[in-house]
């Protein structure tokens, strides 16, 4: 009953706080995410126009490095500001995404969608960003881990201290139980020989 006891309260303990640290970090991780994703699709609407450069002989010196322009239609570009076929490829593959920002190779990327079949797409190349991204999440995953093992221990230790009193309770009441039967053995005894003897004497008196 008591090692019952102890495994609920350990596992309650255990589901109850990882919960609760594991949904922290997580909101944590996806909050920063979303937050360095913001801040710099708000770059690229500043530096990017409305209608991308038709091709990449046509960009000017107000064109950034490192960001690039797509009008794609019918999952084909129409419109590029980049000759090279790997961001081509990048541009093709997020269109086929439902997701109108985010992260693809060491480029970060925003969708505008201008009807169903058309739609702009600009990626800007941003490694240090994505570096930090990929180091808050390692490090999101590692103290994920330690807070696991923390939890199980302090889980282990709590559900012992919480259990101690019931246990200790317990075996009270199972030594108070064997001492009184313990006690009442010679007093039971005392009584069953003196029965032995008053209906001994009995039958001697009926014989006479």
């Amino acid at each position: 009953m008591i090692k019952k006891l102890k495994q609920r309260i350990f596992w309650l303990m255990m589901v109850s706080l990882s919960i609760i640290i594991l949904g922290m970090i997580l909101l944590f991780a996806i909050l920063n995410y979303n937050n360095t994703i913001n801040t710099t699709n708000f770059m690229m609407e500043r530096f990017i126009g409305e209608e991308p450069k038709r091709s990449p002989e046509e960009r000017t010196q107000t064109d950034i490095d490192g960001l690039y322009n797509f009008l794609i239609e019918n999952n084909r570009i129409v419109q590029t500001t980049s000759n090279d076929k790997t961001i081509n490829e990048y541009a093709l593959k997020i269109a086929k995404k439902n997701t109108e920002k985010g992260i693809i190779g060491k480029y970060i990327y925003k969708i505008r969608k201008i009807n169903p079949n058309t739609m702009r797409i600009t990626l800007m190349e941003n490694e240090d960003v994505i570096s930090h991204i990929k180091t808050i999440g390692i490090f999101s995953v590692m103290i994920s881990m330690i807070s696991l093992i923390a939890i199980y221990i302090i889980a282990k230790k709590v559900s012992k201290m919480i259990a101690k009193p019931v246990e200790e309770t317990f075996e009270k009441q199972k030594q108070f139980i064997s001492d009184a039967s313990h006690e009442l053995k010679t007093p039971l005894a005392v009584i069953e020989a003196n029965a032995d003897v008053l209906e001994n004497e009995c039958r001697h008196q009926q014989m006479d």
